[in-house]
C-alpha cells in the first residue's frame, strides 16, 4: 500500500507520540519492577533510566510532534496556543485543539499497550500509588507542583521564540522528570503523567481483575490537569512577548527586568512620544492638507 506524503506528514506526529509515549511507558514499568525485584538497583538508577529514555524520544520526535509524550503537557501546550494571534505569513500555533485532543487519545492508547507489553514479557504489572501514610490532599498538591514545574519547562524552553533552534531542551526536560521522581516519588508517586498513570493502573486492575486497584487515579488526573492549565497560564504572564501587537509591546521595552526599570522605561517612551506629538502639531500647521493627514495617522 502507498501512503501520500502529505497523508505521511499528516499522521507523522500522531505516529511519534505513539512511539514515544510507548518506550517512556515501558522504561518506567521496566525500570521500577528491575527496582523492586532487585537490591542491587537502586531508586536513582531507576530514576537515571527514565530520565535518560525520556531524554532520547524527546530529541528523536521534537520536531515531529513537540514530543509532548504526556496529556498535562499537551494541555499546557494547547493553553499557551490560545493566545496565539498569526497574521498571514507567520507560524501556526503550536498545536489546536483538535490536535491536542487526538494527542491525549494516542497518549493514552500507547501507554495503555506498553502496560500490557510489560505484563506480557515479565508476567508482573505495577501501579502507581501515593506512599504510605501520605494524606490524598497532600499527594495532589505535590503531584500538581511537580508536574507543572515538568510543564512551564516545556513551555519555556521548547516553544519561545528566544530559544527557537537551542539544543539542550531535551536535556532540561530528562532533568526535570529526573527530579520529580526523586522528589516527589515517595509522597505522591512521582507520576507526572495522566497517561503513564492510566496506562499502568489499569493494566494492572486487568492482570488483578480488581477494579479498586484503580482507586487513587483520581489524584493524578486532577494533579496533571491543573499542572497543565497552571503552567499554561502562567507562561501568558512571564512570556508577554509572544502575544498580542508586537509594536505596542515594543513601546514598553521589552529589555526591562524589575519593576523599577519598567517604570522608568515607560516615563522615558512617554516623554519622546511626547515631544513628537508637539513636533508634529507644529509641523501640520505649516504642511499641506495630504502630509498633514499622514502626521495625524501615524500619531493614531
Amino acid at each position: 500500500m502507498v501512503i501520500s506524503k502529505r497523508l505521511a506528514k499528516l499522521l507523522a506526529p500522531f505516529i511519534m507520540e505513539f512511539i514515544g509515549t510507548f518506550f517512556l511507558t515501558a522504561s518506567i514499568s521496566f525500570n521500577l519492577i528491575n527496582f523492586l525485584r532487585s537490591d542491587s538497583v537502586f531508586e536513582m538508577q531507576a530514576a537515571l533510566g527514565i530520565g535518560t529514555c525520556l531524554v532520547a524520544v524527546v530529541y528523536a520526535g521534537g520536531h515531529l510532534s513537540g514530543a509532548h509524550y504526556n496529556p498535562s503537557i499537551t494541555i499546557a501546550v494547547w493553553v499557551r496556543s490560545l493566545g496565539h494571534r498569526p497574521r498571514p505569513g507567520q507560524e501556526k500555533p503550536p498545536i489546536s485543539t483538535l490536535d491536542a485532543a487526538i494527542y491525549i487519545v494516542v497518549q493514552i492508547f500507547a501507554s495503555f499497550l506498553a502496560g500490557l507489553f510489560q505484563w506480557a514479557i515479565l508476567s508482573e504489572t505495577f501501579r502507581i500509588t501515593p506512599g504510605a501514610n501520605i494524606p490524598l490532599i497532600g499527594a495532589v498538591i505535590v503531584e500538581w507542583f511537580w508536574t507543572f514545574l515538568l510543564d512551564f519547562v516545556v513551555l519555556q524552553t521548547a516553544t519561545t521564540k528566544p530559544q527557537a533552534g537551542n539544543s539542550f531542551f531535551g536535556i532540561a526536560i530528562g532533568f526535570t522528570v529526573l527530579s520529580g521522581i526523586c522528589s516527589a516519588g515517595y509522597v505522591s508517586g512521582g507520576a507526572l503523567n495522566p497517561a503513564i498513570l492510566l496506562g499502568l493502573n489499569f493494566s494492572d486492575a486487568i492482570a488483578h481483575g480488581d477494579i479498586t486497584r484503580l482507586e487513587y487515579t483520581w489524584i493524578y488526573l486532577i494533579g496533571g490537569v491543573l499542572g497543565g492549565l497552571s503552567a499554561g497560564g502562567l507562561f501568558y504572564l512571564t512570556n508577554v512577548d509572544e502575544f498580542g501587537d508586537e509594536q505596542q509591546i515594543s513601546l514598553y521595552s521589552t529589555e526591562a527586568t524589575t519593576v523599577a526599570s519598567v517604570a522608568a522605561t515607560k516615563r522615558s517612551k512617554q516623554h519622546i512620544r511626547g515631544e513628537v506629538d508637539m513636533a508634529s502639531d507644529g509641523e501640520y500647521e505649516d504642511m499641506g492638507g495630504d502630509q498633514g493627514t499622514y502626521l495625524l495617522s501615524q500619531r493614531s
